[in-house]
């Protein structure tokens, strides 16, 4: 989850310039990055909800993660280019 808050949290800030505060505001620029991304920042977003869950409860394999870790490290590249070309 860490990572997919910060992608979102950054994107917000650089766009928007808006500072996100609560799960809320993560939920609604999680949709709106959705909107300007595509539908697949979806999967992202929850893949990094159920790693948060497997972290705490332990129930996720091997392959479970590094399945997860790619959408996730496709959300944050992408945030990272898209702020980078600016």
């Amino acid at each position: 989850m860490g990572a997919t808050a910060l992608a979102v949290k950054a994107y917000a800030s650089w766009k928007y310039d808006k500072v996100l505060r609560s799960h809320a505001d993560l939920w609604e620029y999680k949709r709106k990055m959705m909107k300007e991304f595509g539908e697949w920042v979806n999967s992202s977003w929850n893949g990094g909800q159920s790693m948060h869950v497997c972290f705490y409860e332990g129930w996720c394999t091997e392959e479970d993660v590094e399945s997860t870790l790619k959408d996730i490290k496709r959300l944050v590249d992408e945030v990272a280019k898209r702020i980078r070309e600016g």
